[in-house]
């Protein structure tokens, strides 16, 4: 931006830095929608769309052929720009109607010169979206990533390989939602088995590591183990009767799954909190807590494969 209030500065397609005035009435580019489309283009914000139609190639105003090379999306509801397929955050038939969906987008290229826009999708998991919340959730996961922290999506549903028929799409791992934005867990970068029944995931919470960030195919693929290793795993074996910390897992009808240190299972019964709502405790999972185990239910020792019984930290126990 220019040190004039609401002059952006932005380079044309050709490389040369034009000025495009967002302030001043009467200009082209006057308003709110420009200095979105201008802010998009410089700090890469998202912003919302509409798909309006299909956008074919024309030659003087006249389609050459009867295949789209994309969609003409408004942004904000007011100015056209072309989302490619090759941009598109999901697959799209070429034959179906989308008209009048809901798009999150961010500026790809934009010339100052013709104002043509072209935008790249990020792909979202609602229609109706918070660009507040999207950009928000953004900037979270960027952080995540350069700093190694950690974020707190939850599941909405599974993902599948690709087959030419249904049983041999088996399962890759699971769509997880950040704030509305869509992201991807591998079941080998979770603690579920490729078995576990989807209905009893979804809504459940995770605590995750950012993986990694695929600009040019606009994913995110997330990991359960990287927080697991670092804020529990290394921590003393848990022993009867003394408080030890685990990471929540999972909600079912008849435990509560605690990821213990030293790879420890732990399992809340579900019969001793009896007039706790399950969407209560559904919202403990992706969590760090504080519990005591009571009772060794399982000890394999050549496999160390340990699993305890264990109940929450009364409140106010030290």
């Amino acid at each position: 931006m220019s040190d004039q209030q609401g002059i952006y500065e932005i380079a044309n397609n050709e490389g040369m830095i034009c000025y495009v005035d967002t302030a001043t009435e009467g200009k082209k580019t006057y308003g709110q929608d420009w200095v979105d489309v201008c802010e998009s283009t410089l700090n890469c914000t998202i912003l919302r769309g509409e798909i309006e139609k299909y956008q074919y190639r024309t030659h003087e105003g006249e389609p050459i052929d009867d295949q789209p090379t994309g969609f003409v999306v408004t942004i904000n509801g007011n100015i056209e720009a072309f989302l490619p397929f090759k941009l598109c955050g999901r697959f799209r038939e070429s034959d179906i109607n989308y008209d009048g969906d809901t798009v999150a987008v961010m500026v790809e290229s934009f010339d100052p010169n013709s104002l043509s826009i072209i935008v790249r999708e990020i792909t979202i998991t609602d229609q109706n979206i918070d660009i507040a919340l999207i950009n928000e959730a953004v900037d979270l996961i960027g952080q995540a990533y350069e700093d190694g922290k950690y974020i707190r999506g939850t599941i909405i549903a599974e993902k599948k390989k690709w087959a030419d028929n249904e049983h041999d799409r088996k399962r890759a791992g699971f769509l997880v939602t950040i704030n509305g934005i869509e992201a991807f867990l591998p079941v080998s970068m979770s603690f579920y088995s490729y078995g576990i029944d989807i209905s009893h995931l979804i809504g459940t919470n995770i605590m995750a590591g950012i993986e990694e960030i695929n600009v040019e195919k606009m994913t995110i693929t997330l990991s359960m183990k990287a927080p697991y290793e670092k804020l529990i795993s290394t921590k003393p074996l848990p022993l009867k009767d003394e408080v030890t910390t685990g990471l929540v897992t999972q909600v079912t009808p008849y435990n509560i799954y605690v990821l213990l240190p030293q790879n420890v299972m732990g399992l809340i019964p579900r019969y001793m909190f009896p007039t706790v709502e399950h969407n209560d405790l559904l919202k403990l999972t992706g969590s760090l807590i504080n519990c005591i185990p009571f009772k060794v239910k399982r000890w394999d020792e050549i496999n160390n494969d340990l699993c305890m019984l264990v109940s929450f930290k009364p409140e106010g126990n030290r």
